[in-house]
């Protein structure tokens, strides 16, 4: 009876070794992905932000700060207070869109609209979130990341207002202007073609 008892007291010994050994690395491995993940959230050159539905920043990475003219997301996360709405989105319209999409689709991908900086720049961004629900299915909060788009949409203004040019230039001349395209569509006329 003694061996017997000695032989389940090492088992159960060696079997609590095995589960202390597992434990382990599974905390092990766990620190690396955490580990991982914050390298991820900090170097990356997106802005990555967690919202609540009311318009609180719960959490930013350093490209987002930097995006809004902040040194530090601490700073960003205090300067933007607990109205996203009125304080970042120059039009709070936006927002209240933002919301609606969010709530129609659970996601947003690419939602462009304007924001304004610490120093009160303006810049274009453009935004792709999920939505993030409790046990009880209730919204808790948004994550996404923004991309700084400004170049890109005075890119597109500056070949806009270019086709306007031209296009009154040619609109003056009285002779028949037109341009085809290869497959022989016309892509440009004036108003003597037209």
């Amino acid at each position: 009876d003694i061996a017997r008892a000695a032989e389940v007291f090492r088992r159960t010994l060696l079997d609590a070794d095995n589960a202390r050994e597992a434990a382990v690395r599974a905390l092990a491995e766990q620190r690396l992905a955490e580990e991982s993940y914050r390298k991820l959230f900090e170097a990356s050159v997106d802005g990555i932000y967690v919202t609540t539905p009311g318009g609180e920043l719960l959490n930013a990475n350093p490209a987002l700060a930097r995006i809004m003219g902040y040194d530090t997301p601490e700073q960003l996360i205090q300067g933007t207070a607990s109205d996203v709405a009125h304080r970042v989105y120059v039009d709070p319209a936006a927002r209240e869109e933002f919301q609606r999409l969010m709530r129609r689709d659970g996601m947003v991908r690419e939602f462009e609209y304007q924001v304004r900086r610490q120093n009160g720049d303006v810049r274009w961004l453009s935004d792709s979130a999920t939505v993030v629900r409790d046990d009880s299915g209730e919204v808790t909060r948004y994550e996404g990341t923004v991309r700084d788009i400004t170049d890109q949409k005075r890119a597109e203004d500056a070949i806009a207002e270019g086709r306007r040019l031209l296009q009154q230039v040619i609109d003056t001349v009285p002779a028949v202007i037109n341009v085809k395209d290869r497959d022989l569509r016309y892509v440009l006329m004036n108003r003597s073609m037209a």
